[in-house]
């Protein structure tokens, strides 16, 4: 999986805190954003230090993923778990589940695959650097054909995520933590799946916030 970051998201608008005077605002790097970080000159020389960021033009990673399915019905899970060896980050971990129902085998007479699910993903650096939890529930609709079989989606997404991290402002060190406003959007999937006897793939683009692709290779049975 891969999520683009366009230009705007490399900025923001920031405010200095604490004690620092005058309060000012000026544009600094998000964590995608370039690493230079930006320095506000204050009164008495002192100075308000906002760090830079990781400079990433997109952020991509695999995650192995079990589906099981009978009577209609899909279970999924994934998860992934590794140790960064750093103290700073820990160990970062993804747990995903998931629940889909075909509605058209009810109303045989559509004359394509119609389904309804309900999706559950939590990422998590144990540091508390990012913390992310996402919700998802909608509908899929696709065409079964002998080799490759379209399909589409539509969802209504919500994200939830947290950060804590050390910051120097430049008068010391500063512990941080951002509960970001939760975020709620529509998400729509346009992909294909091509089925080779046991072996699949698929692959889709993604259209919500932020652009994103998809890939997959596995088995069936």
């Amino acid at each position: 999986m891969s999520m683009v970051y366009q230009d705007a998201d490399k900025t923001f608008i920031a405010t200095t805190g604490g004690d620092f005077t005058p309060p000012q605002q000026v544009k600094v790097p998000t964590a995608v954003g370039p690493t230079e970080s930006v320095i506000v000159d204050g009164d008495s020389g002192t100075q308000y230090i906002f760090p830079g960021g990781f400079d990433l033009s997109s952020f991509s990673f695999g995650v192995p993923q079990l589906t099981v399915s009978g009577l209609g019905t899909e279970v999924m899970v994934r998860w992934l778990g590794f140790n960064t060896n750093t103290d700073e980050v820990g160990d970062v971990s993804l747990l995903g589940l998931g629940l889909r129902h075909g509605i058209s085998r009810y109303v045989p007479s559509l004359g394509f695959d119609l389904s309804a699910g309900l999706y559950y993903n939590k990422f998590d650096v144990e540091s508390d650097l990012v913390n992310v939890t996402t919700y998802s529930f909608g509908v899929q609709a696709s065409k079964a054909f002998p080799i490759l079989s379209p399909y589409g989606a539509l969802s209504y997404d919500t994200v939830e995520m947290s950060s804590t991290y050390t910051a120097n402002t430049g008068a010391g060190e500063e512990t941080i933590h951002l509960d970001m406003k939760t975020e709620k959007t529509f998400h729509a999937t346009g992909g294909a799946n091509m089925n080779l006897g046991f072996f699949h793939a698929n692959g889709a683009l993604e259209f919500a916030k932020h652009f994103g692709l998809s890939l997959g290779v596995g088995v069936g049975f």
